[in-house]
């Protein structure tokens, strides 16, 4: 269960980590290796084995719960009668289910009570993730691209470039570097600006930042990214 090739955008791990989740499952492998990697992104995390532990926890911590990921089959009350009874007391707050193939009586049940999302198991933690990205998306309304121009636009999803519905893979620092200048379009960005969003802690060498200049231009098919000597970097974009 890795998660180490999806990509969330820095827009929903901050937004991620403000979240307080109840994660129900009842599957002790599974549980584990998920809440762990939740309590990495989250603010808080509760953890219930059963359907009496889940509704246990949302009664006691309803007023500061986000979002919650229920196992759709647990023992002592199913995941079903579960979501049934948190929707007579909350309409709105966001359920993810997961479920096997072969909980498809309880899924189409359970579609009656309005799920933000439902996960296949088995699934990955980078499924989790993109679930909720998709429900940040949806919760602050915004768009998941940047249109650079006419032909080009980047993914803020996906971490990737669109050049003419083509879409193109960016490394780590290529994705920040560029999103950075193209919420600056026309605009100079300082060295020091650049060193502290795209590096963090790490130490920016001038080579290392042409390196990234160099292979951006090539995959936007055009010299966009501009050097200003002494000053920094501009993405430039014609807007006769």
């Amino acid at each position: 269960m890795s998660n180490q090739n999806y990509e969330l955008s820095e827009f929903s791990i901050e937004k991620i980590k403000t979240l307080n989740v109840l994660y129900a499952e009842d599957d002790l492998n599974n549980q584990t290796i998920i809440a762990k990697a939740l309590d990495l992104y989250c603010n808080d995390v509760l953890v219930a084995s059963n359907g009496e532990e889940a509704l246990y926890f949302y009664e006691s911590n309803k007023e500061i719960l986000d979002i919650l990921v229920i196992d759709i089959s647990m023992p002592k009350v199913n995941g079903l009668e579960v979501i049934k009874k948190i929707r007579t007391i909350n309409k709105k707050i966001p359920i993810i289910i997961t479920t096997a193939h072969t909980d498809n009586e309880y899924l189409l049940e359970a579609l009656k009570y309005k799920l933000e999302s439902y996960i296949v198991k088995p699934f990955s933690f980078e499924k989790l993730m993109s679930v909720f990205e998709e429900y940040i998306q949806r919760e602050f309304n915004i768009s998941s691209y940047i249109q650079i121009t006419d032909s080009i636009k980047l993914n803020l999803t996906m971490n990737e470039l669109e050049v003419r519905s083509v879409s193109i893979k960016l490394e780590p620092k290529e994705f920040k570097f560029l999103s950075l200048l193209t919420k600056n379009i026309n605009k100079i960005v300082a060295y020091d600006v650049i060193e502290y969003y795209v590096y963090g802690e790490q130490t920016m060498s001038k080579s290392a930042i042409r390196t990234i200049v160099s292979n951006l231009n090539k995959k936007l098919g055009s010299k966009f990214i501009l050097n200003y000597s002494n000053e920094g970097y501009m993405f430039f974009r014609n807007n006769d």
